[in-house]
């Protein structure tokens, strides 16, 4: 991790999200089914705060 967001930093890129490890992950991987849909928990509130960076660079980016 730390070397990441020392890549991360050294090239001025922004780290949009910082992820944690959870159980979550591997379970909902076994039922097939999303992070996200099979848990409202830490993880799944880190992958929707990432989506909406995201989400709101593509859309600065298009705006110009």
């Amino acid at each position: 991790t730390e070397a990441i967001e020392h890549f991360c930093s050294a090239g001025e890129v922004p780290v949009a999200a910082r992820i944690g490890f959870d159980n979550v992950v591997t379970e909902a991987l076994v039922k097939g089914v999303p992070v996200v849909e099979y848990s409202t928990g830490r993880v799944s509130q880190e992958m929707a705060k990432l989506w909406k960076a995201v989400l709101g660079f593509i859309q600065e980016k298009v705006r110009g």
